[in-house]
């Protein structure tokens, strides 16, 4: 609900209370502009709205009835250090961020708690999600509970794609928005580009009628051109292999979450090979590798271990602070060493490099892009950085799909035609042709 650049914002005339039971009125404007402020142009004091306060509701023949969470809610400054007049300006143009709109037929007497059931959005830049118009498609793509408790749905609404989730038990309207988020992590992997959520839709428990939730949290994305785009690993409507991979994606988020959430960051700008992307990448195979069969003692031994250092170094200084940074593993380049291969194996791909090479090379360059500074303003961007991002970002890719029970091979094909088929030093055992479907599509 963001305005076109170049044009006025939409301004909205509203009555408001701080509470459904209280007495007062307060008339002001909802700006929806990139700021969404709230302004308050006639308040008598800045005590008439206290701080902390959330607005319960608002009217206008436009709106109909809004919920406003505004957070925070104090003054500009501070009013006792503003002489009189400029004190007299300040109350009379008090203005507040707001974080989420909810615009609907009743209000939400709580909307810090727990009342989001539904809630709908549009991934965007959803044009990008795939090359083939959505005319012909079916209204209802799939659904299919993708964990105990929540329900994920997709259906075609015009030319857009909007998703659903669906929460068995009540959220908050953050938590369902946090949700939408981690969804759109998933799209972003199989669209090889960085996607987020909007234009959102909610539903509170027990209504019918939807809310039009409007939301600061996420900026609109910049115009890409020459990118990933159009190049997904699977469609929506490519039954069923979205929702098994959907499924499985879900099942292993406890453990890898944040480094699918360090790839989709280093996707913002595909084209960029910055040392931030590089150093994303690496934490994302990092993360994803398993290192459970790496240990150098056993959990039992590991804790006695600590436990016999507390006792007989009791009155060492700052021993916790030594304890507590001790690893149980073996370090991660030797891990990737010997996992990498693993992985490529189970893909049936054969790489043509020198893995054990590559591993020290790239941890060579994660040393230097994980401080900063004055080492890269001295080295500056080396040649081997752009092919050490691809090649990483590749093996992200293969280690994914291997997890998703995808046909890696096809996604590496599709992760080349994304950068004009460039050349990597991969063999594929399995010779996949370029529209070949994922396996089980």
């Amino acid at each position: 609900m963001r305005t076109p650049d170049g044009a006025k914002p939409e301004v909205i005339t509203a009555k408001w209370k701080t509470a459904l039971d209280s007495k007062e009125e307060h008339f002001g404007t909802i700006i929806l502009d990139d700021e969404f402020q709230l302004n308050f142009p006639i308040l008598s004091s800045p005590a008439a709205i206290p701080f902390g306060t959330t607005v319960l509701w608002g009217i206008s023949n436009k709106c109909k009835r809004c919920t406003a969470l505004i957070l925070p809610f104090g003054s500009r400054g501070s009013v006792s250090n503003l002489g009189e007049n400029d004190q007299y300006e300040h109350i009379f143009n008090a203005s507040r961020v707001i974080k989420h709109l909810l615009v609907g037929q009743k209000h939400i007497t709580d909307p810090s708690g727990d009342f989001v059931s539904h809630i709908g959005f549009t991934p965007y830049p959803n044009e990008d999600l795939r090359k083939l118009s959505f005319a012909s498609a079916p209204t209802e793509l799939f659904e299919t509970a993708v964990e105990p408790g929540l329900t994920v749905s997709a259906s075609v609404a015009g030319d857009r794609l909007v998703l659903f989730l669906s929460f068995q038990s009540p959220r908050t309207l953050f938590a369902a928005i946090e949700e939408t988020n981690v969804l759109c992590v998933f799209l972003s992997f199989v669209g090889h580009q960085y996607i987020h959520p909007g234009d959102f839709h909610m539903w509170a428990v027990g209504e019918d009628e939807p809310y039009q939730t409007h939301c600061r949290l996420f900026s609109s994305s910049p115009k890409r051109e020459g990118t990933w785009v159009g190049h997904t690993l699977l469609l929506p409507d490519e039954q069923p292999a979205f929702c098994n991979a959907l499924k499985k994606w879900y099942s292993s988020n406890g453990d890898h979450l944040r480094s699918r959430f360090l790839y989709r960051h280093s996707l913002e700008e595909p084209n960029t090979f910055s040392p931030a992307r590089f150093l994303a990448v690496f934490q994302a195979v990092e993360g994803i590798v398993n290192k459970s069969g790496y240990q150098l003692l056993t959990s039992d031994e590991f804790a006695m271990a600590k436990t016999i250092l507390r006792q007989s170094l009791a009155s060492v200084p700052r021993l916790d602070s030594f304890v507590n940074k001790l690893s149980n593993s073996e370090s991660t380049s030797y891990i990737l060493k010997q996992e990498l291969p693993k992985i490529l194996a189970t893909a049936d791909i054969l790489p043509v490099f020198d893995l054990g090479e590559f591993v020290d090379r790239i941890f060579r360059r994660r040393n230097i892009a994980s401080h900063g500074g004055r080492h890269l303003d001295y080295l500056g961007l080396d040649e081997s950085l752009m092919p050490d991002t691809l090649l990483l970002s590749a093996l992200y890719l293969i280690a994914e799909s291997c997890q998703l029970g995808l046909n890696a091979s096809v996604a590496l094909k599709k992760f080349r035609s994304s950068f004009f088929n460039v050349e990597l030093p991969f063999t594929l055992h399995r010779d996949a042709g370029p529209n070949d479907a994922p396996e089980g599509g």
